[in-house]
């Protein structure tokens, strides 16, 4: 499903793509990596459009570290660029 939905990311259809993360995000064995593939598609769109992503988590769960480790690093990486 996760591989599904990053082909369908790659192909310009990011609504079939986030239909097919949350839905893998609500299998407990893939929603870590689907929560962080979520969002990386989310801040590869978005850095396409010129801002920085916004990715919800919910607190306590296994990926929302990850996601917000990498929504800062994104977020720095597009300030360093800007400045």
């Amino acid at each position: 499903m996760i591989l599904l939905a990053q082909h369908y990311a790659r192909n310009d259809k990011p609504d079939k793509a986030y239909f097919l993360f949350e839905r893998a995000e609500g299998i407990e064995k893939y929603e870590a990596e689907a929560r962080l593939r979520h969002a990386q598609t989310a801040c590869e769109e978005d850095a396409l459009r010129g801002g920085p992503a916004a990715a919800q988590t919910r607190p306590g769960t296994a990926s929302a570290g990850d996601v917000a480790r990498y929504l800062d690093q994104v977020e720095r990486a597009a300030r360093a660029r800007s400045n």
